[in-house]
């Protein structure tokens, strides 16, 4: 009959929990992996009751049941708030960006007055022809949608963290959804600082992601 040496297994437990930390893993210490090691069960010389080792059994099965769910619980609330803490820095980044995009379109028609003066040479500007370049140029630069959908895809992430279900595989196309919005708006905003705060987002989405691949 079967005997539970239960110290034997707390040991090993312990073991596992502090290999587990050093290195940096997020796999659980499962009930086989302890049973599978040596001593933890071994075969006693003489018949045991049921009575004699199912309580022992049992309670040690709910106390790993337990030791399992709250480090998962502990796993998921860091995960929740280090994710929502790089949303609020994705919220930041955005609105420096929003702000930036009006001095660039500002910026860029006054490059463009001064070249055509260069090439002109002195001679009169024709006013309704710069402000219609000027207006063709701001409207290639407009990435006033991009800022929308990227804020309400901001929204929809902070609300998906919080459902009570599973949610990685709609967080990951939400992600993918913002790295779009991020591309679009680099490739439209010819800016050397609008392309800094691109880098800055994609490198804060990019470390999401790496969160998100531990969520179910």
């Amino acid at each position: 009959m079967p005997v539970l040496n239960i110290p034997l297994a707390k040991a090993y437990h312990k073991a596992f929990m502090s290999l587990k930390e050093a290195l940096g893993l997020g796999e659980p210490i499962s009930l086989s992996l302890l049973a599978a090691q040596r001593d933890v069960l071994v075969i006693g010389d003489e018949e045991s009751a049921p009575e004699t080792w199912l309580p022992e059994l049992t309670a040690a099965t709910n106390q790993a049941v337990d030791g399992l769910e709250a480090m998962r619980m502990r796993e998921g609330e860091a995960l929740l708030a280090d994710i929502t803490q790089r949303l609020a820095t994705l919220e930041s980044l955005i609105a420096t960006v929003a702000e930036r995009v009006p001095q660039v379109v500002s910026d860029t028609a006054a490059k463009l007055r001064e070249r055509v003066s260069q090439l002109l040479a002195g001679s009169p500007l024709d006013e309704a022809r710069i402000a219609q370049e000027v207006a063709l140029m701001a409207d290639r630069c407009d990435v006033t949608e991009e800022l929308v959908r990227f804020r309400s895809h901001l929204q929809q992430m902070s609300s998906t963290l919080r459902a009570d279900e599973p949610v990685g595989r709609k967080l990951d196309f939400l992600l993918q959804e913002l790295n779009r919005e991020v591309n679009t708006i680099g490739s439209k905003a010819n800016d050397a600082e609008l392309a800094t705060q691109v880098i800055a987002l994609k490198a804060e989405l990019e470390k999401i992601r790496e969160q998100v691949q531990n969520i179910e």
